[in-house]
């Protein structure tokens, strides 16, 4: 029994290495050799390494090309390899394969919840790409074909999104370039395209030319508050221009006591300056005009902290809470004031 064992091994340990040296597309080979080694001694450790499922799959898929390359693949055939491409996330080629196997085998459900699944995946890839167009065309595709499916319905909605907020950007594009070649070249631009080039300016995150073009729309039009305040908030952002912040935002609050955001920045600079005094001033008249501006609560419980007035500013931390019960910062800052009050 035991001469027998170490030979069956010997034999076993042979076909494994044979099944090695066959070229990678004989399929049918490998598995004839893999199921003998299998059979003569099944707990060698080479044979229990070889993946027999594998092995029986590539013969299936080889079987199938086959056909397919004759010219009678079946539907059966042209699933079979567009379920290995997909398994390979080579989308096209999966697609192809089971766009053919739906119109061989009508009805079948396996074929079109993979087909439905591939859609959507190469549709994520076109997504990511940027290309829209496309990848809308496979997530409908693949909830015409996976209609339970949450995620494609959810794709779809996402990309059109995606192809509003392009459209949206190509047009803003075209219309900065025209505006500012115009402001470059001393076109005279009125104050609406100047406020509306500083627009584009700030949603670039480009602080400073957004304050010069919000400037020059406050010179075309003196009386209009909101120039003047924008001026100021981007003037804010810079540490170089938030000294000379103040000029503006006056000059809003001049045209318009009861401006929120110019009284809210005032408060702001007010805080930064430790005047609490004005900081209490500006930002009571911010709640005054909009009771429900948060950031404005939050410079005026700070300042009266500052002057040791801990029930109002608990008295602001708690309007935060009730206007925005789950706000972390609030909560804190009110635990903070509390334990300053008692302490």
């Amino acid at each position: 029994d035991k001469t027998y064992t170490v030979a069956a091994e010997k034999y076993a340990g042979f076909l494994v290495r044979q099944m090695n040296r066959r070229p990678k597309d004989d399929a049918a080979g490998r598995l004839y050799d893999a199921l003998r080694a299998e059979r003569i001694s099944p707990n060698l450790p080479e044979v229990k390494a070889i993946n027999i499922a594998a092995l029986e799959e590539a013969v299936i898929l080889a079987d199938a090309n086959g056909r397919i390359d004759a010219g009678n693949g079946s539907g059966k055939d042209y699933f079979t390899r567009g379920r290995s491409f997909y398994n390979k996330s080579e989308w096209d080629a999966a697609i192809a394969d089971l766009l053919k196997a739906r119109v061989l085998d009508v009805g079948n459900r396996a074929v079109l919840d993979l087909l439905g699944k591939a859609a959507n995946n190469r549709g994520v890839a076109y997504y990511k790409a940027g290309k829209y167009d496309v990848a809308l065309k496979d997530f409908e595709l693949a909830v015409q074909l996976r209609p339970d499916d949450p995620i494609a319905a959810k794709n779809v909605e996402l990309t059109k999104a995606a192809m509003a907020n392009a459209l949206d950007k190509s047009k803003e594009d075209a219309e900065f370039e025209s505006l500012h070649n115009r402001a470059l070249y001393k076109k005279n631009l009125t104050a609406e395209e100047y406020f509306r080039l500083g627009q584009i300016y700030e949603k670039r995150g480009e602080w400073d030319s957004a304050g010069f073009r919000y400037d020059d729309a406050s010179k075309r039009d003196k009386k209009n508050p909101l120039y003047l305040t924008k001026v100021g908030q981007m003037r804010i952002k810079n540490p170089d221009y938030i000294s000379i912040a103040f000029e503006p935002l006056l000059g809003a609050l001049k045209i318009d006591p009861h401006n929120r955001d110019a009284n809210f920045y005032m408060g702001y600079l007010s805080v930064r300056k430790e005047d609490w005094d004005k900081a209490i001033l500006y930002s009571s008249a911010a709640i005054e005009t909009d009771p429900k501006m948060q950031n404005a609560y939050f410079n005026r419980a700070y300042s009266y902290r500052r002057k040791k007035d801990f029930d109002r500013a608990i008295a602001d931390y708690e309007t935060i809470q009730q206007l925005e019960p789950g706000n972390k910062e609030a909560k804190d800052k009110l635990a903070e004031t509390r334990k300053e009050k008692n302490g």
